[in-house]
């Protein structure tokens, strides 16, 4: 079962980088927060994307990878300001709702069809989103979605797991016209390397700010170049389906750690609605199409 060690390990990385990225840079823009991650990760990245053979490119890779890339540059980009703005406790689960937005999508507008299934794990993911939000000061019915609808970091994270959602029909087509692992490389390669000069350009960041956090920078994007090499070898081993819902568990793993490191409150009614949000997650993944 080395496919679940392996996903496993992908959603702990997930989790430690997002809660480390808030813990040591969290107190700064969102554009800087993501300059920290792509300066630190440009090495690696250059590395694995030089180290590993380019992989034959079908017809469909380079306009889905070109349009992918500053679709989820943006997404990227206001990812880190959800984080900032609100608790990683609360921001973070809505991320689950991608799984839902895609079977949702395929539905309209590529004529897949939901099983029974998969309608209850969109429910279910809406009673995840209604706990998380439950505990959040609003009062009466509709307070959970009031609660929602006033946090700025909960509104900003939904809108990423809409790009999101686009990004990863995208990505599917570059993946399934490339190599997985080259692909994750050289995506993030060329993403940085127009991304940092436009940050500087507008005086998002500034060079001397980045060089004088190599530390914390570095532990940053080891977890998250982890993440990219974990993620796909444990794809290369499982099915994508299942090896996504294990992932998922970055949900919970990020409510804890949002406790532990950031120390955050509200965890335990919040914990249990990330649990309830993968549950719903497991459902749309396995079972969710006919």
């Amino acid at each position: 079962m080395l496919w679940l060690s392996l996903s496993l390990a992908t959603a702990l990385a997930v989790s430690l980088e997002d809660v480390f990225a808030k813990r040591f840079f969290g107190q700064g823009s969102a554009a800087r927060m993501l300059s920290v991650l792509m300066f630190y990760s440009l090495p690696g990245c250059l590395a694995g994307a030089l180290w590993l053979p380019v992989p034959h490119l079908g017809p469909q890779f380079w306009w889905s990878f070109w349009l992918d890339q500053p679709i989820n540059g943006l997404s990227m980009w206001l990812y880190m300001r959800a984080i900032k703005l609100s608790p990683i406790s609360l921001t973070m689960p809505l991320l689950a709702l991608t799984p839902a937005i895609l079977a949702l999508l395929g539905w309209l507008f590529l004529d897949e069809t939901l099983s029974w299934v998969g309608v209850l794990g969109i429910l279910v993911l809406v009673l995840g989103g209604y706990l998380l939000f439950a505990g959040e000061g609003e009062t009466g019915l509709w307070g959970p979605f009031r609660a929602l609808a006033k946090d700025a970091g909960a509104r900003t994270m939904l809108l990423v797991a809409l790009l999101f959602s686009f990004s990863t029909l995208l990505g599917k087509v570059s993946v399934e016209n490339s190599d997985a692992l080259w692909h994750a490389f050289f995506f993030n390669l060329v993403q940085d390397l127009w991304m940092l000069p436009l940050f500087w350009v507008l005086g998002w960041f500034r060079l001397a700010e980045l060089k004088g956090q190599w530390k914390p920078g570095l532990l940053v994007s080891g977890f998250y170049l982890s993440h990219m090499v974990l993620h796909n070898l444990a794809v290369i081993l499982a099915q994508a389906a299942y090896m996504m819902s294990v992932k998922r568990l970055n949900l919970v793993f990020s409510v804890i750690l949002g406790r532990l490191v950031l120390k955050e409150t509200k965890t335990e009614l919040r914990g249990l609605a990330a649990g309830v949000m993968v549950l719903g997650v497991v459902l749309i993944s396995l079972w969710g199409k006919d």
